[in-house]
């Protein structure tokens, strides 16, 4: 009779061990799917953002960018946010987009939208602007190494 119990017992662990095996597999597999899939539609809708914000590069300074174009980055970037992307932005890319809307609300000059922009202007939404690319690259990956670790000729550039 104990022989039987230590069968069924066994059997039993057995049998949960792998359920719970399987459970997790299966979390594990619509967990990476899911992460797939945002990957996809980042790497999209990326695109778009990253090409809106490099209308203030840091070399050529493109010193005809005026006032008022700053605040038409600042009502296409609003209209990318909630029509396409802003779903997709990790917390921190999120962050870097909110405060180069900061910037470029708090550098808004109403009454001189043909004006160029000061240097300091140009430079502070510039640098937001790489920063939130920045930030980006870090949700894309894009960036980094392989997984394999495995040097590329481009990584000692």
């Amino acid at each position: 009779m104990r022989e039987f119990v230590t069968v069924i017992i066994s059997a039993s662990t057995g049998a949960l061990g792998a359920y719970l095996g399987a459970l997790w597999g299966s979390r594990q597999q619509a967990r990476r799917t899911i992460y797939e899939r945002i990957h996809e539609s980042r790497m999209r809708l990326y695109k778009h953002l990253w090409k809106k914000t490099g209308s203030l590069p840091r070399r050529p300074k493109n010193s005809s960018t005026t006032y008022g174009e700053i605040a038409q980055l600042g009502v296409e970037l609003r209209d990318w946010y909630y029509d396409e992307g802003g779903m997709y932005l990790s917390g921190g890319s999120r962050r870097a987009y909110s405060e180069l809307q900061d910037t470029i609300e708090d550098r808004k000059r109403p009454g001189e939208q043909s004006a160029p922009l000061s240097d300091s202007d140009y430079e502070a939404v510039r640098f937001k602007g790489s920063k939130l690319r920045s930030a980006l690259t870090l949700d894309l990956l894009s960036r980094s190494r392989p997984p394999t670790g495995r040097k590329f000729k481009t990584d000692s550039i």
